[in-house]
């Protein structure tokens, strides 16, 4: 399994639906009916994950936004993503090096 840093990017997996609700989202497996709550950190950590950023990126915007640490919102999403790695919603691929 590749190791998560801050450039790993995720990627939804193709029978994953996501929905905003309430302050938060749910992701719905639609292969096995399974639906994950997300919180609005978690919701807003998503956000950025499927629009493209990395890991890293992604964390950086959830501390702008939220009250919180870096350490703790990486130690969030990284819990959050092997969560969802574990259930296969996401797969993880290292972030192409752009040339300067």
């Amino acid at each position: 399994m590749l190791a998560l840093d801050r450039l790993t990017r995720l990627v939804p997996a193709e029978h994953v639906e996501f929905r905003a609700i309430d302050g938060g989202a749910m992701m719905v497996d639609v292969q096995s009916g399974a639906c994950f709550r997300l919180n609005g950190v978690g919701a807003a950590l998503w956000s950025a994950l499927s629009a493209g950023r990395t890991l890293g990126e992604a964390v950086d915007a959830v501390v702008a936004r939220y009250d919180t640490t870096q350490a703790v919102a990486e130690e969030d999403a990284r819990r959050l993503v092997a969560e969802l790695l574990a259930a296969k919603l996401i797969t993880a691929r290292r972030a192409e090096a752009v040339a300067p």
